[in-house]
């Protein structure tokens, strides 16, 4: 079973340059990750809300072999077709793992990378992001058992 923690830091969690965390991968240092600003928790605009998350499977198009967040008590849910009738347009789905450098590169997901750096043309990003998620598919395995836990550090 693969155990990821994501330990944020932020001066200001809404901070329009986005929220940077190190990431550990079964209790070892693995790299760092970018999310969007904390925006009251709204859908494809603010980062994942603190807590525990279930990981499962998930093949996009775009980002290949990943994994999505499921927590129903955090409102998060792998697909729109899984949110409960009541919780529609508040709750969230497909906030997954994948790679990107910059905050505004992401719709409510989380970026894995190697370092934190200040890099043009947009500022505070990560690097590596594309070599960092192949490395952690390489510890996946069949992405399945997986879980996630998410905690402000600052």
């Amino acid at each position: 079973m693969t155990t990821l923690r994501v330990e944020r830091f932020a001066a200001d969690r809404s901070s329009d340059s986005g929220v940077f965390g190190r990431l550990y991968v079964n209790g070892r240092d693995f790299g760092v990750t970018v999310e969007q600003p904390w925006r009251d928790n709204a859908k494809g605009r603010s980062c994942v809300p603190e807590g525990d998350y279930e990981l499962r499977p998930w093949d996009s198009d775009k980002y290949g072999c990943v994994v999505v967040l499921v927590n129903p008590a955090l409102q998060v849910y792998a697909t729109e077709a899984a949110i409960p009738r009541e919780q529609r347009g508040i709750a969230r789905s497909a906030c997954l793992i994948h790679a990107a450098n910059w905050p505004h590169q992401l719709q409510g997901c989380i970026a894995v990378g190697r370092r934190l750096a200040n890099m043009a043309p947009h500022g505070p990003g990560i690097t590596d992001s594309r070599e960092t998620l192949q490395r952690l598919r390489s510890l996946w395995g069949d992405r399945r058992g997986m879980t996630l836990s998410i905690r402000w550090v600052a």
